[in-house]
């Protein structure tokens, strides 16, 4: 099942049931990044192991399994057709992840954000949340203009300690920080920001890039 959903396809077809069963019990399945390159080597490590053919090459339980894809990517397309207000807070818009809305966590509302401004040329990764439901701290910062009217791919990951933004495939900026360890998903827009999305997907990765 973990295969299928995260590969698209069965690891074993044949023609008749018998002859699946067979490969299931004498074959080890294709190798993801052989169908898929794009997948990344740790994930698919997280794959193989989770359908090994000995037991005690597999993740002992569920739990440690579901540990292993506890981290996610968000993947999207992009178009900024209006940007935001200049110095508004926002910019274009923000996507951020582990975030968490609960007042009595120890620093409130935190999450890790992914910053895009097109009017600076500027992209940040920043912790939310150092005050009360306020202030951020700036993990690391880069320089690159999103043209407004123009389709990207943004795609941006936390794994383990491991912070990365990418931009149409390339690496973009990438942090290290150990303050959050899990969270849920949001998109926030700039004032008087109007940005297009289009094939949002949320993408399980393992804890280590």
């Amino acid at each position: 099942m973990l295969y299928e959903c995260l590969i698209g396809q069965r690891p074993f077809v044949a023609e008749t049931p018998w002859a699946v069963m067979d490969m299931q019990l004498r074959d080890a399945p294709p190798p993801p990044r052989a169908l898929h390159p794009e997948i990344p080597e740790s994930l698919e490590r997280v794959i193989l192991k989770a359908t090994a053919k000995q037991p005690e090459h597999r993740f002992e339980s569920m739990e440690a399994l579901v540990q292993a894809l506890k981290n996610y990517a968000v993947e999207l397309r992009v178009r900024i057709v209006t940007p935001g207000l200049k110095n508004d807070d926002f910019a274009d818009f923000w996507l951020s992840l582990r975030a968490h809305a609960d007042l009595t966590a120890s620093k409130g509302c935190e999450s890790y954000s992914f910053y895009f401004d097109s009017t600076a040329g500027s992209e940040q990764i920043v912790r939310n949340g150092e005050e009360q439901c306020g202030g951020f701290v700036i993990l690391t910062s880069a320089s690159t203009p999103l043209q407004p009217n123009r389709w990207y791919t943004i795609r941006t990951e936390a794994a383990g300690h491991h912070l990365r933004l990418l931009i149409d495939g390339a690496v973009i900026a990438e942090a290290d920080d150990d303050r959050l360890e899990d969270g849920f998903f949001y998109m926030t827009l700039g004032q008087g920001a109007h940005v297009q999305f289009d094939d949002i997907q949320i993408i399980p990765l393992p804890s280590a890039l």
